[in-house]
């Protein structure tokens, strides 16, 4: 999550189905399971065909962690944004590469060597934003960065360039076709092998991204001021924006997103400042009004977001903790504390919930992957 004008957001993280900030999982192909994560032979960085599903699915589940009891799947330095498929979690580290991590335990392995917050998968590969610090905000001068794809299987440490020279690019997501990744100027597209970048939207800042059903949705606003921000929707084609959420009159509006086939899963701020009340809401998909979720959070930002069939899963980073609420609202639930340590990034699959935690936000520092069997 970047922070915006006016508030410093305090958690970083990852959103979507089964997914992390900005990403969609749209399954996994065979291959993780032929050849290992790491193996320097086979296959090439860039996605297969097939395009976007009707809809984001949630992966098969793994072996259960056991009712109530989280395990840790890795220990990492400054784990962040987590994206997943059918065998593995794939985690973006702030300080030195992506890993594949399996979903049942084993050894965690390195995919490439970018520091980076934010990954995506497709099919086939691994995309990741390499990192350029949390405490500038969007029109501030970022130093240059890129947006890189490695095959699931592994590249040996040498990933395919998607983009190059941007400047601050944040979010990222993708399907078998394309890369889509956003700056302060906009929301831009690549082909999965690299290739001529395209600009989707207007002029206007964008930040968090997800794809799903041939449309894009986003944070951002429809001109160069980064604030105040909206949730924005345009095909993956590219367009002019349609507006679902427009900033509360008394809050700021949204820094994660999550979709699946119904809805768009979103948070804003209210109160003053801003960080000390989070609003969780869902809107449908080709808009409509708002149903609030979860209200009077003082989560200091909710920090990511995944969702199943049932629940919306989200972090509590000022109190250190794991929590879910039923789609369409109802009672709030504690999965896990995770205090003294913060929980940054989080996942789903059918049966398991996952997510990353750190024992100092933002600096090099021990981390875990953890899983938990839902309730």
């Amino acid at each position: 999550m970047r922070p915006t004008d006016g508030f410093l957001v305090l958690l970083v993280g990852s959103l979507a189905v089964g997914a992390s900030r900005g990403e969609v999982p749209l399954g996994d192909t065979g291959d993780a399971s032929t050849t290992p994560p790491g193996s320097c032979g086979g296959s090439s960085s860039g996605g297969g065909g097939g395009g976007t599903p009707a809809c984001i699915t949630v992966p098969a589940g793994s072996s259960d962690a056991g009712p109530g009891t989280p395990v840790v799947l890795a220990t990492l330095t400054s784990p962040a944004g987590l994206a997943i498929d059918a065998q593995n979690l794939y985690v973006a580290s702030l300080n030195d590469a992506v890993y594949a991590v399996p979903l049942s335990g084993g050894a965690p392995v390195v995919l490439d060597g970018i520091n980076s917050e934010n990954v995506a998968v497709n099919s086939t590969t691994v995309f990741s934003v390499s990192y350029v610090g949390e405490n500038a905000p969007p029109d501030a001068a970022f130093p240059p960065n890129l947006v890189a794809g490695c095959a699931k299987t592994g590249c040996c440490g040498s990933p395919t360039t998607i983009a190059a020279d941007l400047t601050g690019a944040w979010g990222v997501a993708a399907d078998d076709e394309n890369v889509y990744f956003t700056t302060p100027a906009g929301v831009f597209e690549a082909p999965v092998g690299g290739g001529p970048t395209t600009a989707l939207s207007a002029a206007g800042a964008a930040n968090e991204i997800v794809v799903s059903g041939g449309r894009l949705f986003y944070v951002g606003s429809t001109d160069s001021n980064p604030q105040p921000a909206s949730l924005l929707t345009i095909p993956t084609t590219g367009g002019t924006p349609t507006v679902l959420v427009s900033p509360p009159a008394n809050g700021t509006l949204l820094s994660v997103l999550a979709v699946d086939c119904t809805n768009v899963y979103f948070e804003f701020y209210f109160g003053a400042p801003a960080l000390t009340m989070s609003t969780l809401g869902q809107v449908p998909v080709g808009g409509g009004p708002v149903t609030v979720l979860a209200t009077g959070q003082t989560l200091g930002g909710l920090g990511a977001l995944a969702v199943d069939a049932a629940n919306v899963y989200f972090l509590d980073g000022q109190n250190g903790a794991v929590r879910s609420v039923p789609i369409g609202g109802g009672p709030v639930l504690t999965l896990a504390t995770t205090s003294p340590s913060l929980p940054v990034g989080i996942a789903v699959d059918a049966d398991n919930v996952y997510w990353t935690e750190q024992s100092q936000l933002g600096s090099p520092a021990g981390g875990t992957v953890m899983k938990l069997a839902k309730p």
